[in-house]
């Protein structure tokens, strides 16, 4: 990794994490950076440890739900689509009867 060799020569965390702008938000960099200077890391990364599950957890219900939604819906398509398909014929039938 890119930040690894950085931190062991001393840089700070926050400052290697920055530069991973698609990887890691601007809320998790800024709380480190604070964290590092006031000596509390380790409470910090706990923290946000739980606040990014928190958050993934949140973001995985709601999409299981859209799943969810969209997959009765498509059942609901399928069984009116063999409803029709067995009803049709049984009316066309009929009909024809009725006119004989």
């Amino acid at each position: 990794s890119e930040i690894t060799p950085q931190i062991i020569k001393g840089q700070p965390l926050a400052k290697e994490l920055e530069k991973q702008e698609k990887l890691f938000p601007k809320m998790a960099t800024r709380s480190l950076g604070a964290a590092e200077k006031s000596g509390s890391l380790e409470s910090t990364l706990f923290f946000l440890a739980r606040f990014y599950e928190q958050e993934v957890e949140g973001r995985l219900k709601s999409l299981s739900t859209w799943i969810e939604v969209g997959l009765l819906l498509i059942i609901g398509l399928v069984v009116l689509t063999l409803a029709v398909s067995i009803l049709l014929p049984i009316y066309q039938i009929t009909g024809e009867i009725s006119k004989v």
